[in-house]
């Protein structure tokens, strides 16, 4: 069986204030000619399709538009999507039986029957041949938070919970076993790289790989993690791997981004694994590499070439304040040119590598007001100074909740 795993598309994402389509759509291109090259039996997308659990109707259009051209470059493709920790399981869900018609299968939860029994049937997805006949099985789990696994007996903790899931997917799989077994998860693993990872949604909750070699799969096709790498599984003929991210999803994710192509032999038999690039048409770039003083950096920015799409971030040594007007003097520098500045890295040698504003001290950061810490924050995001009614708004919701809280 031959597998396509791609994930963690972000679909919607809003890079420093700016649209990103132009990057999301080159990317499907890509996506569709690779398919029709390699036509694979399956294509697994891992979560995250969207940034946002509410991404905006052009988004969810160009979603469908260009799945619906991907599965046209390979018919007899399966694919099989499911929902990341940035999706809405619902939203996700809700053209299921449509997507169905094109051989693609959502699965954006665990869901009970009418006996209020966990129900696993959606979750266990046959991949068939030509001839209609299976040929594998993809097991697909999207996003669990650890306190959301399902409970078959009362009084069961979170790990009892989810050792006992993975152990009644086991099960579920009965005769299956004979063929190969892909076992699609959003999630971190521990002991995973997370190499410049953005937690922008929380805190890491973390799945220990024994648990999963519960599950008798050939391929764990992991996502959630954008960079990309191989899992140690306990069982030398399986495999596990994090694809990563087909495009940068912030400045510290300048390594290269693909997606993995897997082929399996039969169950049981370790399968092969290789990679295929995806070339970003607008890179993330951060000038220079090493550190250096304000004006230096600006006259990079400004030798940077007129015609060369990227998004830059100036990396500034700072021994004292920040000019006032450096944001300012970085967009003037880009007039007539391609790129986007985004904002600046700034790095103070005896405090290491801050962002704009960073407040390093605990004693200091109790001193500044919850408007005064969105500032910051705005300001690490954006590279500029929040507008005057967003700042007005801010303050209100603060001062909502003050009054409710007396209350």
């Amino acid at each position: 069986m031959k597998i396509l795993h791609t994930s963690d598309w972000h679909l919607g994402q809003e890079f420093y204030s700016y649209d990103r389509r132009e990057e999301h759509q080159a990317f499907f291109e890509q996506l569709e000619t690779i398919v029709g090259e390699e036509r694979p039996d399956v294509m697994v997308v891992s979560g995250d399709i969207y940034h946002t659990v509410a991404p905006s109707n052009a988004v969810m259009r160009m979603f469908t538009d260009s799945l619906v051209r991907i599965c046209g470059a390979c018919p007899t493709m399966k694919v099989v999507v499911i929902a990341g920790n940035h999706d809405s399981n619902s939203r996700l869900e809700v053209n299921r039986s449509l997507w169905s018609h094109f051989n693609v299968s959502i699965v954006g939860s665990i869901e009970r029957n009418g006996e209020h029994e966990v129900d696993l049937s959606k979750n266990i997805i046959p991949v068939c041949g030509a001839d209609g006949a299976p040929i594998g099985y993809v097991v697909a789990i999207p996003h669990l938070f650890n306190r959301a696994y399902p409970s078959w007996i009362d009084g069961q903790n979170a790990e009892e919970r989810q050792q006992m899931f993975y152990e009644k997917i086991a099960a579920a799989l009965g005769d299956t076993r004979q063929l190969p077994i892909v076992m699609m998860a959003h999630m971190a693993v521990a002991g995973c790289n997370l190499s410049e990872h953005d937690d922008s949604r929380g805190n890491l909750e973390y799945v220990a790989v024994s648990m999963l070699d519960t599950v008798p799969y050939d391929y764990l096709a992991l996502g959630h993690i954008h960079y990309p790498q191989d899992i140690a599984s306990q069982r030398p003929t399986s495999l596990a791997r994090y694809c990563g991210s087909p495009l940068p999803v912030s400045f510290d994710e300048e390594y290269e981004h693909s997606v993995s192509i897997v082929e399996i032999g039969q169950h049981g038999s370790r399968g092969t694994c290789r990679t295929i690039p995806i070339v970003n048409p607008r890179p993330v770039v951060t000038l220079p590499r090493e550190a250096a003083d304000f004006e230096t950096t600006l006259k990079e920015l400004s030798r940077f070439p007129d015609g060369e799409k990227a998004y830059v971030r100036l990396h500034v040594k700072l021994d004292g304040v920040a000019p006032a007007d450096a944001v300012e003097r970085a967009e003037r520098a880009v007039v007539g040119k391609a790129c986007r500045f985004c904002c600046f890295k700034w790095e103070r040698p005896q405090l290491g590598q801050v962002q704009a504003g960073t407040v390093a001290d605990i004693n200091e950061f109790r001193l500044l007001s919850p408007v005064e810490v969105a500032g910051q924050y705005y300001r690490d995001r954006f590279g500029k100074e929040m507008a005057p009614e967003l700042v007005e708004l801010v303050n209100g919701i603060y001062q909502q909740m003050k009054r409710n809280n007396e209350e």
